[in-house]
């Protein structure tokens, strides 16, 4: 015996539906004991360039989530901000909003209108304990316009260090813009939304330990 595993208990607002009639477990999952999930597809422009991060868990859900392919996003931003507004009447602290990148990086615009859905929902002008896990914009200035729209935080995921690992590991990534402007992209959220509000994503074993226990020292 080593630990108790344990069931979450079941969040109320999973028996609700949105004013639109969804399901609100269908557009917001809880997690962490602390946090309500939002992902906007179950897709990745990567995909069909065939450039797909060579880790990436979303293409061996694809066969089990078909009916969410047929649009760009999953739920409106007034759902999203409806659910959220429920998850945190329950004690949530957090949310995080995710999705594939898509072309043009249209996701872009979706994040800016969930923000600002949320602030009018939550009647605040900075929407407490939310991320935005998304790829770096083409224009660093559209950072100031995420945080403008409500958003606390932000997470980049860069996934590996070692810039000569990049491209074989995440290629899509690696075509959208070079290595170094990811970092750049990093370091201008942090200047934006201040220390602790920007994360990224390094997974284990994906390249040497040095290089990846270097890239949290940088990250830190």
């Amino acid at each position: 015996r080593l630990f108790p595993v344990e069931l979450e208990p079941r969040p109320a607002y999973y028996a609700r539906e949105t004013s639109g009639g969804v399901p609100m477990r269908h557009v917001g999952v809880h997690r962490l004991q602390r946090q309500v999930l939002c992902e906007y597809n179950a897709t990745c422009r990567f995909f069909s360039e065939r450039t797909a991060c060579l880790f990436c868990g979303i293409v061996s859900e694809r066969p089990l989530l078909g009916p969410r392919h047929a649009g760009r996003f999953a739920a409106s931003p007034e759902e999203v901000a409806e659910v959220v507004e429920a998850a945190y009447a329950e004690g949530v602290t957090e949310m995080q909003l995710t999705g594939g990148v898509l072309p043009g990086q249209a996701e872009l615009g979706y994040f800016l209108d969930v923000g600002r859905a949320m602030q009018r929902r939550l009647g605040v002008a900075v929407v407490p304990g939310s991320q935005a896990v998304l790829a770096p914009p083409a224009r660093l200035e559209d950072l100031e316009a995420l945080q403008e729209a409500g958003w606390e935080g932000v997470a980049m995921n860069l996934e590996v260090v070692d810039a000569r690992l990049w491209p074989g590991i995440v290629p899509g990534k690696a075509t959208l813009m070079p290595h170094a402007r990811w970092l750049e992209a990093l370091e201008h959220a942090a200047r934006v939304l201040g220390k602790g509000r920007v994360a990224s994503v390094l997974v284990a074993g994906l390249e040497p330990m040095r290089s990846h226990l270097e890239g949290g020292e940088w990250l830190a």
